[in-house]
């Protein structure tokens, strides 16, 4: 492209300048009537204010453009925001209730003469088991023999048991008042669980005590663990319960929760020991065989502090030889 010629441009711009001095000359002086300086003059703030009315007018216009551009982006922008968070919170609500569903599934209301077998499937099952209750009395009658003695387990099963407090008055008056029983009889009761659990552990190396501990307060519901049973009842005979199942295909968040608050729990509790002397009890011994003084021994170590032991000592082992399940 060839460069301007500034000489012609200069001229063209004179010529320019001449032919709008003679049009408004002529223009002024027979249209007007009035010299063309005159005219000018006059045109002059017209011009001015036409020019800036058009200027504030298209200032106007592009501001109100980009207003709009601005709220459109504004509008999409929320919209989108919006959109994202009721994407979320249905998604959340969508989970919650499908969570509540699966729930519900695997949680089954027990009817009291159902507990029983129930119990039995908690027992049966592989792996870990954890027990929270007060006397035990179920434990020791039903649940220790039938883990200590069950074929399918043919690899250790680790147990966690926590009961109360027998030394404990508060606790034991309180659980007292609300079975309607002397305090003797639920201290045995409880000294004979614990006993048993030591006696069983000793004649069944598969049966593993991994903690046997007992809390100062009592507790309004049992519970039975395994890694796929729970079951979950109060000490009345005619009350209902709730069984929990889980598995790897189904699992079940309530069911890990209940371990949780099991684990918990086991943290603020007094351990129990096992009586040096029942090291004499050999794998394989009958608890039929397991003598009342040996008994008598053990007790008087878990014991020590008890001013009536000689009485207890009848009452632990006679509850430890005739045991019943409270729910047969």
């Amino acid at each position: 492209m060839a460069a301007p010629n500034w000489q012609q441009v200069a001229w063209l711009r004179f010529l320019l300048a001449v032919a709008l001095i003679a049009i408004l000359t002529i223009t002024s002086r027979y249209v007007l009537g009035q010299p063309w300086h005159e005219f000018v003059k006059d045109l002059l703030p017209n011009l001015t204010a036409t020019s800036i009315g058009l200027a504030t007018g298209w200032i106007l216009f592009r501001g109100i453009s980009e207003s709009d551009q601005l709220l459109d982006k504004i509008v999409t922008k929320t919209d989108a925001l919006i959109h994202d968070e009721v994407q979320r919170t249905t998604k959340a609500v969508l989970d919650a209730v499908y969570e509540s569903a699966e729930i519900a599934k695997s949680v089954t209301p027990l009817a009291p003469r159902q507990i029983r077998d129930h119990l039995a499937l908690v027992a049966s099952s592989p792996g870990e088991y954890r027990f929270l209750g007060n006397s035990g009395k179920h434990l020791a009658a039903v649940s220790i023999p039938h883990l200590a003695t069950i074929e399918a387990h043919s690899y250790e099963v680790p147990i966690w048991i926590q009961l109360l407090d027998p030394d404990g008055d508060d606790g034991i008056r309180r659980y007292c008042d609300d079975r309607k029983c002397s305090k003797d009889e639920v201290r045995a009761e409880i000294y004979a669980t614990i006993l048993l659990a030591f006696v069983w552990s000793r004649t069944n190396p598969r049966f593993r005590i991994e903690r046997l501990s007992v809390r100062t307060m009592p507790t309004h519901f049992r519970v039975d663990w395994s890694r796929t049973h729970c079951v979950i009842t109060t000490e009345g005979k005619n009350d209902p319960g709730l069984a929990l199942s889980n598995t790897m295909a189904t699992p079940n968040h309530l069911h890990a929760k209940v371990r949780d608050q099991l684990v918990a729990s086991f943290t603020s509790d007094r351990v129990i020991v096992m009586p040096p002397n029942f090291a004499k009890i050999a794998a394989g011994t009958r608890l039929a065989d397991v003598s009342d003084d040996l008994l008598r021994t053990g007790l008087s170590t878990i014991a020590p502090k008890d001013g009536n032991l000689e009485t207890l000592s009848e009452s632990v082992i006679s509850a430890l030889r005739k045991r019943s399940n409270p729910y047969a």
